[in-house]
């Protein structure tokens, strides 16, 4: 199974299979929220024809275009051990870097940086919990120690060994030969333009899975946080072109009128759940009317 190589809170890698048999083979697919992208990454057959992922974060971003255009160089940058006295430095030279960062992306869609991308990878894996990448610089956290690490310092759990990192990397640039990367508000990546809704689209089937910050829950998981958002989301998808089909996730309890709402849970915290507590037992998926049918195995494999 493909899978970004830091760990993302909040990803719904084992929700995938609901979500796309919810969608289909759809010929335009969006993520305005990606994140770790986790949901394209597990897309039945590989690439469709139109795919497009955006996230605010520029680091995000930047570690997507540097899997695509730089793929040997960003595996120079994530291959590091684990090092306290690194991350610390590696954090605040980051929050610095920042800074600059979403304006080069935005002025060149050929600049990508594979150091900060590298770093920003190796350091979310690193890194225990919310603050990375805060813009808080000076803080000192004891790096993960527990088990064989997470994301691109996980050791296998066969031989004890490192991952093939460049493979990886070159695995992922392959998968996102295609797929149009943009920074900046999860608007602007909805629009009909921009998922090519038009007659020139083979089948002129649109899916779109939305996965916005919850306003209920922990606070301070992401890099950029905005309140209202997922309001905001929610209130969109109902106004939507009623025949693209819409996956929303959220906790149980949103008003969203003719939509079907799917329970889905997955153990283990930051994956969608809090390691089997209330919180997490309250994720849903919401689809919209055109969405298909999911099959009763997904559902019961999402469960459990």
């Amino acid at each position: 199974m493909l899978t970004a190589q830091f760990p993302y809170f909040g990803s719904k890698r084992h929700a995938a299979e609901m979500i796309w048999q919810a969608l289909g083979d759809v010929a335009s697919y969006c993520e305005p929220c990606c994140g770790s992208a986790a949901v394209l990454l597990n897309r039945p057959g590989g690439a469709g024809r139109i795919e497009t992922i955006n996230d605010v974060c520029g680091l995000v971003c930047n570690y997507w275009r540097a899997v695509k255009l730089k793929p040997q160089e960003l595996a120079q940058w994530l291959d590091y051990p684990v090092s306290e006295l690194d991350l610390t430095a590696r954090h605040g030279w980051l929050n610095a870097r920042v800074t600059t960062l979403a304006s080069e992306l935005e002025a060149d869609p050929d600049f990508c940086d594979p150091k900060a991308a590298g770093w920003w990878a190796w350091g979310a894996s690193c890194w225990i919990g919310s603050g990375w990448c805060d813009g808080t610089s000076g803080r000192v956290k004891l790096p993960s120690l527990a088990d064989t690490g997470k994301g691109v310092i996980r050791r296998t759990n066969f031989d004890g060994g490192p991952r093939d990192i460049p493979g990886w990397c070159i695995a992922l640039a392959a998968r996102l030969a295609r797929v149009r990367v943009i920074c900046g508000d999860w608007r602007r990546s909805v629009t009909s333009a921009a998922i090519a809704d038009n007659p020139a689209n083979a089948n002129g089937s649109v899916g779109i899975f939305l996965d916005p910050p919850y306003e209920k829950g922990a606070t301070g998981l992401y890099t950029n946080e905005r309140a209202g958002i997922a309001s905001e989301v929610a209130a969109w998808a109902l106004t939507a072109n009623p025949k693209w089909r819409i996956v929303l996730a959220g906790y149980e309890g949103l008003d969203m009128p003719g939509w079907r709402c799917e329970e889905w849970y997955a153990e283990g915290f930051g994956t969608g759940g809090y390691n089997r507590t209330d919180t997490g037992r309250r994720e849903r998926l919401y689809l919209s009317p055109s969405c298909l049918s999911i099959k009763p195995q997904a559902r019961q494999e999402a469960l459990f």
